[in-house]
């Protein structure tokens, strides 16, 4: 990773200052995934591995709707 040059201008002259991270010194914790199975609609048997279940509305070849937390297809309209 590159180092950024952070600072600020005081009385006319820049001063270096250090840049501080949030998050600094902690370990990058991977959000855990589940396989879930759709049932019905346009992914009908597929996988999907999603941190919980039950997905966001999209469409698919022009058919719109989304799973719910069961994985079953509900269509919208």
């Amino acid at each position: 990773m590159r180092n950024r040059l952070t600072g600020m201008v005081c009385n006319g002259k820049w001063k270096a200052t250090k840049q501080k991270f949030i998050n600094f010194g902690t370990k990058f914790k991977p959000v855990k995934k589940t396989k879930f199975v759709c049932e019905g609609g346009v992914l009908d048997g597929h996988k999907l591995f999603l941190t919980t279940n039950g997905t966001m509305p999209f469409s698919i070849r022009g058919v719109k709707g989304y799973y719910d937390n069961a994985m079953q297809w509900v269509a919208l309209t």
